[in-house]
């Protein structure tokens, strides 16, 4: 019997998430649709994020891949290669969904038949700050989303694989805004992304928790005026505003600024 391709595939890149990735596995296991595969890049975590994630093996269609390389837009890249799915689901590890996010995205998509879409964040916790941060972002994308420059955020980004293949997939070099990136050059081919009020996923604000609403709204600016000029930011200083160090950068501290 020839096995059916799944509806999704979701997309997951990894660095030292093993205190986190369960979390969304987890839900993903809990999920009224199971139409989905996932595939997990993992950037070889010295932790246990690969133990982790092969634990899920038995409750949810699971693949894990491993690579020397660490990079969000390679390992991206590489999943997709593997995806069996017509419609590519990119994630990050430290998101998390209701039971029936997977069931009701899915009736959104065969509604509207789109090559890219996103969808709006719900905040991680119900701290003001993290209400607010939310409330922004929410506002931010919605305010953009009609522009020639779009903000999304990676966190969740969905396109069909054909587009995605032509597209070239995300850009390695890019240090930061790799997904705005790739937006943009499918809107130059005139391609138009869906924007969807709902479901919404949790976003985490794990970094407003470690850096403090003041540093991260700084940082933010300092990199989303680059993006909306059209420069690039070198690696050096885009590291240092938007470190990429998966869940070690984190664990850092432990003084959570609210």
């Amino acid at each position: 019997m020839i096995k059916k391709s799944p509806f999704f595939s979701i997309i997951i890149p990894t660095l030292n998430e093993a205190g986190i990735l369960p979390l969304l596995l987890s839900d993903l296991a809990r999920q009224t649709n199971q139409d989905f595969e996932v595939i997990i890049v993992d950037g070889s975590s010295p932790d246990h994020t690969s133990q982790k994630a092969l634990a899920y093996k038995n409750k949810i269609s699971l693949q894990l891949i491993k690579t020397k390389t660490r990079n969000v837009s390679f390992q991206r890249n590489l999943g997709a290669k593997s995806a069996l799915a017509n419609i590519l689901l990119f994630m990050d590890a430290d998101n998390r969904l209701s039971n029936t996010f997977i069931h009701d995205l899915k009736v959104k998509i065969i509604a509207t038949n789109p090559e890219i879409f996103t969808c709006l964040i719900k905040p991680d916790s119900s701290f003001p700050s993290h209400r607010l941060t939310a409330l922004i972002i929410n506002a931010y994308i919605n305010l953009t989303k009609k522009t020639s420059t779009p903000f999304v955020i990676e966190s969740l980004l969905g396109f069909s694989k054909k587009l995605f293949l032509k597209l070239n997939g995300f850009d390695p070099s890019l240090p930061n805004c790799e997904g705005n990136d790739l937006l943009k050059r499918a809107l130059v081919l005139g391609y138009r992304h869906q924007l969807y009020n709902y479901p919404r996923y949790t976003y985490s604000l794990r970094r407003l928790s470690k850096e403090g609403l003041l540093k991260l709204t700084l940082n933010t600016f300092r990199l989303e005026i680059p993006r909306l000029l059209g420069k690039k930011l070198d690696q050096k200083t885009a590291a240092k505003l938007y470190p990429m160090q998966g869940g070690l950068y984190h664990q850092q501290s432990q003084s959570y600024k609210h």
